[in-house]
């Protein structure tokens, strides 16, 4: 493939320019005696159709090595009951990995030999696994633990979209290299019974991967042809945790706002109005820690007050309420790490004007000079976001 041809495939296939600027562009270096892009630039009867634009360059380029074929299934949707949405089958991603990148398969998937019967040995004493109807002892060395995340974020003033993916706990590198997409969709588009019929597809697909073999009923119970062959020789797996942030907890498993007066947490009944049980207590006789779920307590507790269990803990095979993690990025990162590192900065650099300054501001720059002379001296990866200032360490004028 010529230079100008591999480079417009390649800003395409990274999102970098859309179907329409791809066919713009061939046919205008075309014009002006560019060669070899002629299929490029045809895209679409010439872009006169920009609807077919993708539909054709998809043919002309094929798919990458382990691509699985995006599968349009029906979804109720705000447009009609049932709407053909693509979705990319975890079972499908699992089996072309396989197939097609082996020399991935262990970075990305399987992890190093023997990682598998590592993980599940570690875990061996959670409910988890020794409570797992399909986790028995002689499938760890074959069995690849798996976690599900979801997030939403803006892509106009008035929407938003929902993205659903999943990853190996074993996977090595980048995140953009390790964790595969589900499917995603607009907030806008979606309606009570959207997310349930998404979570019923992903468990589906999820079991299919627990047993090692292409399914031979669909989601709904529907039969499938060519179902019960191996998917990976063999190699199976296991849904093991979802994380996320608050909101996609609410959405997916209808908990308890964490601001909720009455009760705010899912794994036990802390509360903000009721005194013995307030989550202002962390003692050893906080009040709360006597009413702690098990997964068992927790489903009766829902079907007492009239509710229904979420979709992933009756669909999902071997999923549990103590699988539901909350995403390190927003505890952390942005949560208790964020107030520590600033009280830090405060004290050394402001209270004790450890690295000098005569105000309050200067000693601020005094302390971003010593920290970016730190990442300089260390190539450190993971950085603080901008510079730092007086406003955004103590940005109500009281302690960060």
């Amino acid at each position: 493939m010529k230079p100008l041809s591999a480079e417009l495939k390649r800003e395409w296939a990274k999102g970098k320019i859309s179907s329409s600027q791809l066919q713009k562009f061939a046919h205008n270096a075309l014009k002006q005696g560019a060669v070899g892009i002629e299929d490029m630039s045809a895209a679409g009867n010439f872009g006169a159709n920009p609807g077919n634009i993708f539909r054709a360059l998809k043919t002309l380029f094929g798919t990458p090595d382990g691509a699985p074929d995006i599968r349009w299934i029906e979804i109720p949707t705000s447009a009609v009951q049932q709407t053909p949405h693509p979705l990319l089958l975890p079972h499908d991603f699992l089996a072309k990995m396989f197939s097609g990148r082996q020399r991935d398969w262990e970075g990305l998937l399987a992890g190093a030999p023997g990682a598998c019967a590592e993980f599940w040995k570690a875990m061996a004493a959670t409910d988890f696994v020794s409570r797992h109807p399909a986790l028995s002892r002689a499938s760890w060395k074959d069995t690849i633990p798996i976690g599900m995340h979801g997030d939403g974020g803006k892509f106009s003033h008035q929407d938003s979209l929902l993205t659903i993916t999943w990853n190996s706990l074993l996977g090595e590198g980048q995140t953009m290299q390790k964790r595969f997409l589900f499917t995603v969709i607009r907030k806008s588009d979606m309606v009570d019974g959207t997310l349930s019929a998404l979570m019923n597809i992903f468990s589906w697909s999820c079991n299919a991967m627990l047993k090692g073999k292409f399914p031979k009923v669909d989601w709904a119970n529907r039969r499938v042809q060519g179902g019960g062959g191996a998917l990976a020789a063999g190699w199976k797996a296991a849904l093991s945790q979802v994380r996320g942030d608050w909101q996609w907890f609410c959405e997916l498993f209808t908990l308890p706002q964490w601001n909720s007066a009455e009760r705010m947490c899912w794994l036990c009944r802390a509360s903000s109005t009721i005194e013995n049980l307030a989550w202002t207590r962390s003692g050893l006789d906080a009040g709360w820690r006597a009413t702690m779920f098990t997964h068992e307590s927790y489903i009766q507790h829902l079907r007492e007050a009239g509710k229904v269990p979420p979709v992933l803990f009756t669909a999902a095979i071997g999923f549990r309420l103590d699988c539901v993690l909350i995403d390190v990025l927003h505890t952390v990162d942005l949560g208790i790490a964020a107030h520590i590192i600033a009280n830090v900065f405060i004290i050394v650099a402001v209270v004790r004007s450890k690295l000098g300054g005569n105000t309050y501001a200067a000693r601020v720059n005094n302390m971003q000079a010593k920290v970016t002379e730190w990442y300089r001296k260390t190539k450190a990866t993971s950085r603080l976001q901008g510079d730092l200032t007086l406003e955004r360490l103590r940005t109500d004028g009281g302690w960060p």
